[in-house]
């Protein structure tokens, strides 16, 4: 994959996106092209533990079974 292009067309089209994915339960996007933006590897893992706690926090009930 590729950056995309950060203009306001493919803004439009990733919103789009986006709210399709928000629609889908239990699907999550993430990572560079999937919340549109540069991320330097910092960035990157502090991302991703975000995404973490959000899924984690979403799906408590099945880990503490």
């Amino acid at each position: 994959p590729y950056y995309p292009v950060n203009d306001t067309q493919n803004r439009i089209k990733h919103r789009k996106y986006k709210k399709l994915c928000d629609k889908i339960d239990n699907f999550f996007i993430g990572g560079r092209l999937g919340d549109y933006s540069y991320y330097d590897m910092d960035m990157t893992i502090s991302a991703a533990l975000v995404k973490f706690e959000k899924i984690f926090k979403e799906f408590k009930w099945i880990y503490l079974r």
